[in-house]
């Protein structure tokens, strides 16, 4: 009885004291945050990227890059092979008129390339290829990259003129 009445006075204790309720707001809060603070890869997807034959053409807008983490981390890119995009065009622009073209499909000859933390390119593959576009260790600190995309179109490639070169790539980020 003792154990029932002393429950009840501190519910009651504490319905006065917060009458919004005891639980208003702790669903938020997380006193144990053991992986990733912040994460923000983001892209404005290239509508017309016009691409000259026989030169390398840079993206104009980057992949922005952000994160904070209270844990070492790698981002990563590679080609996403979404829909029904052959595996063996990995890395590739392939011919793209709403869905990928399989009859007679068109592939640039050239893989596209990402920027990496260092500045230099590599060229994007499937899944199982990623490409590491940057990496650190913990920090307080945000960690901001733009990452450029570019293309080289050799000489001669045939150039679209019903359909489009399209890739989708992915970007994430793995704990380590």
């Amino acid at each position: 009885m003792k154990k029932l009445l002393l429950i009840v006075l501190v519910l009651a204790i504490c319905v006065l004291a917060f009458p919004q309720g005891v639980l208003a707001d702790t669903a938020t809060v997380n006193a144990n945050i053991d992986t990733v603070t912040e994460f923000h890869a983001t892209y404005d997807p290239v509508d017309q990227w016009a691409l000259t034959m026989g030169t390398t053409d840079q993206s104009d807008v980057p992949i922005v890059i952000t994160v904070q983490s209270n844990q070492g981390w790698d981002v990563n890119a590679w080609d996403s092979l979404d829909g029904a995009k052959p595996a063996s065009t990995a890395g590739h622009m392939y011919e793209w008129d709403g869905d990928y073209v399989t009859a007679g499909s068109e592939m640039l000859d050239t893989a596209l390339t990402i920027q990496k933390e260092d500045s230099t390119y590599a060229s994007l593959g499937g899944a199982a290829d990623k490409v590491k576009i940057a990496d650190g260790e913990a920090s307080a600190t945000e960690f901001d990259q733009n990452s450029y995309l570019q293309q080289y179109t050799a000489a001669g490639e045939k150039s679209l003129l019903t359909t489009n070169y399209r890739i989708v790539l992915t970007v994430d980020i793995t704990y380590r």
